[in-house]
């Protein structure tokens, strides 16, 4: 059975949920059946995508590489498995996700040691930080950073040794530029719109290409440069020295008035045929790809850009993409020849639903002809609200099975500069043991049209006392809107907005600040509906209803309810996302936050104005992305609830929830076993308890995936772990009976 990890049971996001199972975990099922428009979506789980970059690699180290797609807006990663196929090439592979290392802003994988395995260069404080791929059969995928000073690359530049500057909003080429072997790196300059030439000079000092030593080469390559404010290339710049090979840009060189970098994204590939790199810029100001070509017969010998396609491709649909499009170059569709893809390099205010353009080079590597496919590769296979996904179950045509809400901050409208949110509805069309949802629509009761603003988020409870679910909706703003289910008994739900901008028991409206997420619970358990409301400050507001079940009114108890607060240091918000849940007997609260991280609290019944008790800051290890936002729902009629996570990329990812009856907590034999240290560093050691001689042994990471086993035959045994990167760990032990899991903290 595959293993994800031990879980305390949780209900998530749009009810109260009763468990009362020992044992319950969850493992990862992409198999449950989305259909949307007559077709079945083959990858629906996979978490959505906004802003993407992508990269091959070989995941499964089957000599046939892979894809690697990072999500700016959300920090995060997706991982594809190459089947092989000219189409459709491509199958979700959740377990090689927690295998890379904790990035941000930007990643390109490119192989700098030519040892055949893609490295990882991505943005650090300052400028690139590398992490070297260590990958082998025994270990599977796997990342060591690489040490440089003060972790990021520093070069020769200008008569001294600095940073090897690119900023974070940027999209950097790092290739081999020259083509003398070694990777090179080209980006802009810090003060303005030139492209700066950092060579790499491993070849030419070590006689090999596994150094990471550069120098400022270049400081005008190509001879261009970029306007500050709009789309538009200089083409032929003056630069200082230009009359001399591998000119530099002298130190006293003069910039435009005003000039200052902000921010680009470059693609540089051979177009023409001829050797030399031509360039792909993208402009956070422009929705448009500008072709640069370059005219010079021999690499980097004083080269300029003499012609520029400023609608590229001209020659087929230009790319028009809001905002500040991105190019990637990759063979998507196994025929040999890199394929271009574009996709926006904006953390916001963005495509987000269209926003991975795919071109097919009917070219070839080296004379491009790129021809226009489709505006949402991956996409279209895939669960994918726009920006930010929270999902809810709720019986809206009352057939007994759950359906599927899912809210969102919006679809991002170019017309507007702006999100419209909505709330898309796919209903279950399957068993009461196995979901089946079918698209429905995109914007339930046509939500969008009332002009609530970004962001809104339902949850439903029959607030009125006439036996069916009412909604309440909150939105951007941290206000809150009542809609009454008025539908005849056993009709599908009809929710008409009957009090708008919902007001409290004194008659002030209710306003959080921003991004008011409700959850309609009995906390008090005194038999009526409170509301519990997280908020974008990350603490969350307890109103308590002081009038009956038929009959709510709403008094304000605390707005910093048990002392939660899900912000850290480095969030512009904690985008507190709070559950509430019954664990035999007593509430859990589980909350999602902005970093992705989930929280999990008790201590809580009788407790409701102190501080409650935090059981864990990342609980189960599970990053869905930024915006965490878990549901739960019991999808399978087994009594074990199903988990599901959105997320701010607009998808959501889905676990089975399932119970392993061998386990019994009090009589299992295998519960007195000791291992420690925890945390550990190389090694643990487990001491085996009375009566237990020898044990079957599995060590798995995070996303259930095994990287050790072996067999415990001593009384008090040492199992290796070194090798294994940082993090959270489970260790399996059965004896063919009886099997007990073991959480370790590798540090």
């Amino acid at each position: 059975m595959s293993f994800l990890k031990h879980l305390f049971l949780l209900a998530l996001c749009t009810c109260t949920l009763t468990v009362t199972s020992q044992t319950q975990q969850y493992t990862r099922n992409q198999s449950i059946v989305v259909e949307k428009n007559g077709s079945n979506l083959s990858n629906a789980w996979t978490g959505g995508m906004n802003s993407m970059q992508f990269s091959g690699i070989d995941l499964n180290l089957d000599g046939i590489e892979d894809l690697f797609c990072f999500d700016r807006t959300s920090y995060k990663i997706t991982t594809y498995l190459n089947n092989g196929a000219s189409s459709n090439s491509h199958a979700y592979a959740p377990e090689y996700e927690s295998r890379f290392p904790k990035i941000r802003d930007w990643a390109l994988l490119v192989d700098y040691n030519m040892d055949g395995k893609r490295d990882i260069f991505t943005a650090g404080v300052g400028g690139i930080s590398v992490f070297k791929n260590v990958s082998n059969m025994t270990d599977g995928v796997k990342f060591e950073q690489v040490p440089l000073p003060n972790g990021i690359i520093y070069e020769t530049a200008l008569g001294n040794f600095i940073n090897l500057y690119v900023s974070s909003v940027d999209i950097p080429a790092i290739l081999d530029v020259d083509n003398d072997g070694d990777i090179d790196i080209l980006s802009f300059g810090q003060f303005g719109g030139r492209m700066e030439y950092h060579k790499n000079l491993s070849m030419e000092l070590y006689g090999h290409s596994d150094s990471l030593t550069y120098e400022l080469y270049n400081a005008c390559w190509g001879n261009f440069s970029e306007d500050n404010s709009t789309c538009i290339m200089y083409l032929e710049d003056t630069c200082s020295n230009n009359g001399v090979p591998n000119p530099q840009l002298d130190i006293n060189d003069t910039y435009r008035s005003g000039e200052r970098h902000t921010g680009s994204s470059t693609l540089a590939l051979d177009m023409t045929g001829d050797g030399v790199k031509e360039l792909l810029i993208g402009d956070i100001s422009c929705t448009r790809l500008i072709g640069l070509y370059n005219d010079g017969p021999v690499v980097n010998t004083a080269t300029s850009m003499v012609s520029q396609d400023s609608v590229f491709p001209m020659y087929d649909v230009s790319i028009d993409q809001w905002l500040f499009p991105a190019g990637y170059y990759e063979d998507v569709d196994n025929d040999g020849v890199r394929d271009l893809l574009v996709s926006p390099n904006s953390y916001n205010q963005s495509e987000d639903k269209q926003s991975v353009i795919l071109y097919k080079n009917i070219g070839n590597d080296s004379i491009t002809d790129f021809s226009f496919v489709q505006d949402d590769y991956f996409q279209s296979d895939m669960i994918d609200v726009g920006t930010g996904a929270v999902p809810q179950y709720f019986d809206y045509n009352n057939d007994s099975l759950p359906d599927l809400f899912i809210a969102n901050i919006g679809y991002f409208d170019r017309a507007s500069n702006d999100y419209i949110p909505s709330i898309a509805l796919y209903e279950n069309i399957g068993y009461d043991t196995l979901p089946v949802f079918k698209w429905i629509t995109d914007d339930y009761e046509s939500i969008s049209g009332m002009g609530f603003g970004s962001s809104i988020v339902p949850d439903f409870a029959d607030l009125d006392g006439d036996g069916d679910k009412d909604m309440m909706v909150g939105d951007g703003a941290g206000q809150l809107h009542y809609f009454e289910n008025i539908a005849l008994p056993g009709a599908d739900a009809d929710f008409v907005l009957s009090t708008p901008y919902y007001q409290d028991n004194s008659g002030t409206q209710i306003d959080v600040g921003d991004h008011a997420i409700p959850r309609l619970v009995d906390l008090d358990r005194d038999g009526d509906i409170d509301i519990i409301i997280g908020k974008k400050i990350g603490s969350l507001t307890y109103y308590e209803n002081t009038g009956s079940a038929s009959s709510p009114s709403f008094e304000k108890v605390t707005d910093d309810l048990g002392d939660v607060n899900v912000k850290t240091i480095f969030d512009p918000g904690g985008y507190s996302c709070p559950t509430i849940f019954d664990f035999n007997g007593s509430y859990q609260l589980m909350v999602g936050s902005n970093s992705g991280a989930l929280y999990l609290y008790d201590n809580i019944d009788g407790n409701l104005t102190g501080t409650f008790n935090i059981i864990d800051s990342v609980a189960y290890d599970l990053y869905p992305g930024m915006r965490s936002a878990p549901c739960m729902a019991d999808l399978s009629n087994d009594s074990l609830p199903e988990l599901t996570l959105g997320n701010y990329g607009g998808g959501l990812w889905f676990f089975d929830g399932y119970q392993d009856s061998a386990i019994a907590i009090y009589e299992n034999p295998l519960n007195d076993i000791k291992v420690f240290p925890v945390p550990a560093q190389h090694y643990i050691t487990v001491e085996l308890s009375s009566g237990v001689n020898r044990l079957n042994y599995s060590i798995l990471d995070v996303s259930g995936r095994l990287v050790s086993q072996g067999i415990i035959e001593n009384r008090k045994q040492t199992i290796d772990l070194t090798g294994l990167r940082a993090g959270s760990y489970y260790l399996e032990m059965n004896d063919g009976t009886n099997r007990i899991t073991k959480k370790i903290i590798l540090q």
